[in-house]
């Protein structure tokens, strides 16, 4: 930005043009030293430093004026990580995040045992909201309880005394578990006679 200073020498009134991008002297560009980007994202050693599996650019988060995130069930490595990234997600953009305050919001939304798993991941091994996500799911993916497929709609029978209603409220309430059926899957499933 150019604009106008007022130098005040004793009684010596002067005008100078300047440029806020230009060093003091002589019109040079200010020179910013080999490290300055190191102290912009470097925490001083009186902070708490947050995640350390993080790199320090990743503890950089603008969050938006108000933030308020919307009540999100805390993760707990029983469902699906991906199913719970995506609704983290959505629930952080809408309040207008970022990936940087996604990475620096999680652990808020986190149960305790994978805030443990989080916080024991070595130090600086997490570089981008997208590297988290990779983590996080490939660590989880396997104890999560996992929805059924088309073949348990087979195993579900109608019992000897029970009413039709009652069978059809179970297959149901069964299929809406399990993602990907075909109606066609469906219909084959319900209408089933063993003998």
């Amino acid at each position: 930005m150019i604009g106008i200073s007022v130098i005040n020498n004793d009684n010596d009134h002067r005008r100078r043009r300047h440029d806020d991008n230009v060093g003091p002297r002589h019109g040079r560009r200010a020179t910013p030293s080999p490290d300055w980007h190191r102290r912009l994202i470097t925490p001083s050693d009186d902070e708490i430093d947050g995640i350390k599996a993080y790199i320090p650019r990743l503890h950089i988060a603008q969050w938006p004026k108000g933030f308020k995130l919307v009540p999100i069930e805390k993760y707990d490595g029983q469902i699906s990580p991906r199913e719970w990234l995506q609704l983290y997600s959505t629930a952080i953009r809408s309040t207008g995040g970022d990936s940087y305050v996604m990475a620096n919001y999680l652990p808020v939304c986190l149960d305790p045992a994978v805030q443990i798993w989080l916080t024991s991941l070595p130090e600086e091994s997490i570089t981008s909201w997208g590297d988290l996500n990779r983590k996080l799911i490939e660590s989880f993916q396997a104890t999560c309880n996992r929805s059924g497929n088309h073949f348990d709609l087979t195993r579900i029978k109608q019992k000897t005394d029970e009413p039709l209603r009652g069978y059809i409220k179970r297959f149901c309430a069964k299929k809406t578990e399990i993602p990907n059926v075909l109606d066609q899957q469906n219909h084959c499933c319900l209408l089933r006679r063993d003998p």
